[in-house]
C-alpha cells in the first residue's frame, strides 16, 4: 500500500518515540516504573493495529527474554494487547482527560491481570481466595510505581509527539490516512 510522505513521516516519528520508550525499560528504575503501558496506549493511538500489537507485545517479549520470563507473564501480554485497544479508542478522542482515563485503565488492567497470573502460577501464593487477596495486596507497592511511570511516560510520549506535530504543523487529530499507513 502506498502512502503519502506526510503519513510516512508521522508514522516513523511515532515509531521513534516508541523506540525511545522501549529502551527506557533497560535503564535502572524502581520496580514497575516502566514505559510499557504508555507505549501500548501510544502505539494503539498512532500506529496501524497490527503494527501496534506487534510493537507493544514485542517490547515486553524482548524485555522478558533479557530480564527473565515466567509463565505468569502471559497475562501481562494480554493486558498490553488490551491496552493497545484502549489506545485505538483514543484516535477519535485526542484529549487529555481521555488519555488520562485510558492510562489509568491500562495500569489497572496490567496490575489485575499480571498479579492474577502470579497467583494462578501457584508458586508464591496458595490458589485460594485468601491467596489471591494476599497476592493483590503484595502487589500494591509495585502498582504505585507503575501508576507513576504510566502517567509520566504517557505524558512524555503523547505530549512530546503533540509538540512535534505542532512544530511540523501536522494535524492535531488522527486522520485515517495516517492510521492506515502500513508501508514502512
Amino acid at each position: 500500500m502506498q502512502t503519502d510522505p506526510l503519513s510516512r513521516t508521522m508514522m516513523w516519528t511515532a515509531v521513534g518515540f516508541f523506540a525511545v520508550g522501549a529502551l527506557a525499560r533497560f535503564i535502572p528504575h524502581p520496580p514497575n516504573l516502566t514505559p510499557l503501558t504508555a507505549m501500548a496506549l501510544f502505539a494503539g493511538a498512532w500506529l496501524p493495529m497490527p503494527v501496534a500489537l506487534v510493537l507493544a507485545v514485542g517490547a515486553l517479549f524482548v524485555g522478558d527474554l533479557a530480564l527473565g520470563w515466567g509463565p505468569q507473564n502471559l497475562l501481562g501480554y494480554v493486558a498490553l494487547g488490551l491496552t493497545v485497544l484502549l489506545g485505538a479508542r483514543l484516535r477519535s478522542r485526542w484529549r487529555p482527560l481521555a488519555i488520562g482515563g485510558a492510562t489509568l485503565s491500562g495500569s489497572l488492567l496490567f496490575y489485575l491481570l499480571s498479579n492474577f497470573g502470579v497467583w494462578l502460577e501457584g508458586l508464591l501464593y496458595p490458589r485460594t481466595g485468601a491467596g489471591l487477596v494476599a497476592c493483590y495486596v503484595a502487589g500494591i507497592p509495585f502498582y504505585r510505581w507503575q501508576l507513576v511511570g504510566d502517567l509520566a511516560y504517557t505524558a512524555l510520549l503523547f505530549g512530546g509527539f503533540s509538540l512535534v506535530c505542532r512544530w511540523r504543523r501536522w494535524s492535531p487529530t488522527l486522520s485515517p490516512r495516517v492510521t492506515k499507513a502500513v508501508d514502512l
